[in-house]
């Protein structure tokens, strides 16, 4: 193995590691009893089944992230990258061609190995503890317009990098991280208007005390609200929830429908003032900072994808894209 290697498969173990030492430590700090003084705001019966709720997702996650390592780290050291590299190179494609035919085939593998537990997690466990309510139509369909989307817009995307690479020498990776940053901002803006849209269906709130409740919130917290919605998370849960979406002075909320028929208007205004702290407090931005900082220490990895040498020799591979593929799954495919 080659310290590169090392390194890489030392990330992905570690970072691994440190996920579950954390929800070790929130499965410990878990109690059967609400706090004290808490009796009569949450019955006991409801909390404990919460908790056994919590306790059951974060064993099952154990499970499936430690599936998904092993397979991972199976493939890679019984020469499936070099192998899929084969593969994908005997199709006798352009290296762009190749290089996107080989991460795309890693999508949809990772894709099907993840059928089976969100299978088991939305029909067994959900279902279990009362909340699943999502027809087998709605979770294969909900797949199929996931996968589709990923074709009509990440192929695109890997592609662009891809040709970056070849085209840009040693400053390539700047380049490409530049314009993940940038796409992943055009996501932000295109996703609630039509991305969102096919999953769900969204209603403008109608006017009414819980409308002008939520507006007069926002204004004297001078959050930047421009559009109110429910949508219809009943089809596909009864948990009820709500989300924020967009960026600078083009904000919405969307209010599941659940939410909006099992709380009162000051519990709903005041989960919302939560929910806007965070915004306030830029910790709404930190999964995306996160994201784009691991998309650069990804891309600065490969600085030279066309040397001539093979990035991360594990199993003789000669195609420097589809190794620069196979080093950027393991940090975007890594379960």
């Amino acid at each position: 193995m080659t310290p590169l290697a090392a390194v890489v498969l030392i990330g992905l173990l570690a970072t691994q590691a440190v996920e579950w030492v954390a929800e070790v430590l929130n499965l410990r700090s878990l109690r059967r009893d609400p706090p004290p003084g808490f009796e009569d705001v949450y019955p006991p019966d409801r909390y404990a089944r919460s908790q056994d709720y919590t306790r059951a997702k974060t064993k099952f996650g154990f499970v499936s992230s430690a599936v998904g390592l092993g397979v991972l780290v199976g493939f890679w050291f019984l020469g499936g990258f070099g192998t899929l590299d084969i593969w994908c190179r005997g199709w006798g494609f352009g290296p762009v061609t190749t290089g996107t035919l080989f991460l795309g085939t890693l999508f949809f593998l990772k894709q099907l190995l993840g059928i089976p537990f969100a299978g088991y997690a939305t029909f067994r466990l959900e279902a279990k503890f009362g909340f699943n309510r999502t027809t087998l139509k709605t979770f294969l369909l909900d797949r199929l317009k996931g996968n589709l989307l990923a074709v009509v817009i990440g192929g695109p995307l890997v592609a662009l990098l891809l040709w970056l690479f070849a085209r840009l020498g040693s400053g390539a990776w700047l380049w490409a991280w530049g314009t993940v940053a940038a796409f992943s901002l055009f996501l932000q803006f295109i996703a609630p208007t039509l991305i969102m849209p096919l999953f769900n269906k969204f209603t403008p709130l109608p006017e009414g005390e819980l409308r002008a409740a939520i507006f007069d919130l926002a204004k004297r917290l001078d959050y930047p609200l421009t559009n109110l919605f429910v949508i219809d998370g009943s089809r596909r849960s009864s948990k009820a929830n709500a989300f924020f979406t967009g960026f600078g002075k083009n904000k919405r909320i969307a209010l599941f429908d659940t939410l909006v028929q099992k709380q009162t208007v000051p519990e709903l205004t005041g989960v919302l003032a939560h929910e806007i702290g965070h915004h306030k407090s830029t910790m709404s931005g930190s999964g995306s900072l996160s994201a784009c900082c691991r998309a650069g220490g990804c891309f600065s990895f490969c600085p030279c994808p066309w040397d001539g040498r093979p990035c991360l020799p594990l199993s003789g591979w000669t195609s420097p894209l589809c190794t620069l593929g196979s080093r950027s799954s393991a940090f975007f495919l890594r379960p």
